[in-house]
């Protein structure tokens, strides 16, 4: 999954593992300001920095905002022809 900056991002954490204040919640929606390589030992997770957010989260706790146009369907839909019922 590929993140950049100034992409929008949705949380998909419920719980940090702080009494800290202000985290996002699940559902929350955030602008990528920054990404920044983060390793651990020997688990590499990056992190990013959020308009909306102070600190740096894992990556691994959010994905992309993917915005759904269905408008070309509902078109589609709105031109087909009407069926006539019959008696048989």
């Amino acid at each position: 999954m590929t993140f950049r900056v100034g992409m929008e991002v949705v949380c998909i954490k419920d719980k940090w593992n702080t009494v800290a204040e202000g985290h996002p919640k699940k559902g929350d929606v955030a602008t990528v300001t920054g990404i920044y390589p983060h390793t651990n030992g020997l688990i590499k997770c990056d992190h990013i920095s959020l308009a909306e957010f102070p600190a740096k989260y894992a990556i691994v706790f959010f994905r992309p905002v993917v915005r759904t146009d269905i408008s070309i369907f509902t078109a589609m839909l709105d031109k087909a022809p009407k069926r006539e019922v019959v008696d048989a």
